[in-house]
């Protein structure tokens, strides 16, 4: 995981959008971060390293996340994920 990429993201999805536009040739590196219950509503995780990154209760309504990867190759975009508690 990169600190700078994770601590981006947690203060601000729209600031951290700004800095993907900013950055678009870097690959965000999350992997093994604990992201449980943060609001990602319409981060850009396009590209970016999730492995065993901890997404439980996560906001990823809208979210944007694709791979180019050529073996893994994946677009998902997430319009609505919405838990109801009684």
């Amino acid at each position: 995981m990169n600190p700078r990429h994770f601590e981006t993201i947690k203060q601000s999805v729209e600031e951290y959008n700004k800095w993907r536009a900013d950055n678009w040739n870097i690959k965000p590196d999350f992997s093994g971060a604990n992201m449980h219950g943060m609001n990602l509503f319409k981060a850009n995780l396009s590209n970016a390293n999730l492995t065993d990154v901890d997404l439980s209760g996560a906001e990823l309504i809208s979210i944007e996340a694709y791979s180019a990867a050529p073996t893994h190759n994946f677009r998902a975009q997430v319009f609505l994920i919405q838990t109801l508690q009684e």
